[in-house]
């Protein structure tokens, strides 16, 4: 990052297998992990619970084409 710890929209941009596809103006990350209840036999409350697997969804509300190299 050229100008302090700000980024720029050259910092951000999207980049597949090495090559820039877009410069993009700003994005957001929503991440979740669902869990899962243990139940024991003759328990009225759960005895604990299981981490499920975790997800992530990127969204770029502006973006546009990068240049060429």
């Amino acid at each position: 990052m050229e100008n302090g710890n700000f980024p720029t929209s050259r910092d951000i941009y999207l980049e597949v297998n090495g090559r820039k596809l877009a410069v993009v103006e700003g994005y957001k990350a929503h991440s979740a992990r669902e869990s899962h209840y243990v139940e024991a036999f003759g328990s009225a409350e759960p005895v604990g619970t299981v981490p499920g697997k975790p997800s992530i969804l990127w969204s770029f509300p502006e973006s546009m084409p990068a240049r060429a190299r």
